[in-house]
């Protein structure tokens, strides 16, 4: 039984999954590499690149319920594909503006609106989609997804730090639209199974009804509400801080390939982690696991504040990587093993919003305040705010929760 599913594993629905995966990673990797070189470049200025962040994220957060929503009522595939063809179009038209001139800083911003919105609807659809092609061996499946993701994210900073040092920001952004085109094209093959009409009965239901059901779901599944909660303070520290690497960069008198390679670094120590689950099969999820990768994730932004010296601090880097990609596989394997399939959409809308709606605030707020302090110092201040999250998040949890651990089936 296991040799069958181990043969079934890359089956035609999840390469092209896959597939899409990979060249849209490796477009946005290369895309924000270029976005946040040119802002640190061109403006200078920590307050813009916040700005910029903030827009998206707010966009993004305001869309992905309406995104979440439409996910669950209309086909996901469509979706994705026109999300596709549509940051194509953006990103193409940025990379005109940066060749003739300095796009200002409305320009950007405006971008960066576009951007979220059409995020907004991706991610949705997309995780509609991947519980479909992932259905059995999730962990294993799920770790290919990540792994192949962080091995674009190890190639995208490489090639966007070269590019950037070789040719233009323009060469950069027009790399990044044929990458979605092919991410578009190879997600528009993947074959969805038609519903049962059981399954499509609430199709007539308001958006904000959907909504509404998605949210009281959340807060039934206690684990899953608290998980969110600690998110949001996580991904505060964690994702403010990893907007000021540029300007680390810059600090240290480097340039583009520099700040490549420490994101390439980050992105290797990612790789290996996911590696790791590819050849670990996991019966259960224990959330003592994936707390105590966010409380090391954390910890190792810490002594970026002291070091001075590239390489220790490109080694910080990828010892937060490795906890980040332990986090990249557990935590959609618990998603995808709690939330039911019908689902997916509106509850997956609401818990991004949950988890992801510091983002934006944090790296606003840490993009003003590394023109006043620097980046050291907010490398400090996120490493312990996230170090923290994650000691009461887990603590409150084992108080809460009797079974801290989650069964799932390979197959389904």
């Amino acid at each position: 039984m296991d040799t069958v599913r181990q043969e079934n594993i890359f089956t035609r629905n999840f390469t092209q999954f896959l597939g899409s995966g990979i060249f849209s990673t490796l477009g946005d990797a290369i895309y924000l590499i270029a976005l946040a070189w040119y802002i640190t470049k061109l403006h200078g200025s920590g307050t813009l690149m916040g700005s910029v962040l903030l827009t998206i994220g707010i966009t993004r957060i305001f869309f992905i319920l309406v995104g979440g929503v439409v996910a669950d009522r209309w086909r996901p595939k469509q979706l994705m594909v026109l999300s596709c063809m549509l940051r194509a179009l953006l990103v193409g038209t940025l990379g005109l503006i940066v060749f003739y001139t300095t796009a200002p800083a409305w320009f950007l911003l405006t971008v960066a609106f576009l951007f979220g919105m059409i995020d907004a609807f991706y991610y949705p659809a997309g995780g509609v989609i991947r519980q479909m092609v992932c259905k059995g061996r999730l962990v294993q499946r799920n770790s290919i997804n990540f792994t192949s993701a962080q091995l674009m994210n190890i190639l995208g900073p490489a090639i966007g730090g070269y590019l950037l040092t070789v040719s233009s920001f323009a060469i950069g952004f027009w790399i990044t639209v044929a990458l979605f085109l092919l991410a578009g094209i190879m997600i528009s093959q993947v074959q969805e199974k038609e519903e049962d009409p059981k399954e499509t009965k609430e199709e007539t239901a308001s958006f904000i009804s959907q909504f509404k059901e998605g949210l009281r779901f959340i807060r039934g599944e206690k684990w899953l509400f608290i998980l969110l909660v600690s998110l949001f303070f996580i991904n505060m520290g964690v994702n403010g801080a990893m907007m000021t690497i540029p300007f680390l960069v810059v600090e240290l008198g480097l340039g583009a390939e520099s700040y490549g390679l420490i994101n390439a670094s980050f992105s290797i120590g990612a790789f290996l982690a996911g590696i790791f689950f590819l050849v670990r099969s996991l019966k259960t999820l224990s959330f003592f696991t994936l707390y105590l990768s966010f409380f090391f994730q954390g910890f190792f932004l810490i002594p970026i504040f002291w070091l001075t010296d590239f390489w220790w601090i490109a080694a910080s880097f990828l010892l937060v990587g490795i906890f980040t990609g332990i986090i990249g596989v557990l935590l959609p394997s618990f998603t995808q093993s709690g939330i039911p399939k019908e689902y997916m959409g509106r509850a997956g809308s609401v818990a991004n919003m949950i988890a992801m709606g510091s983002t934006p605030i944090a790296q606003f707020v840490f993009g003003v305040l590394t023109d006043s302090l620097g980046p050291r110092v907010l490398f400090l201040l996120g490493g312990c705010l996230e170090t923290l999250a994650a000691v009461i998040a887990y603590l409150y949890l084992r108080l809460s929760v009797s079974n801290t651990k989650i069964q799932y089936r390979e197959a389904s």
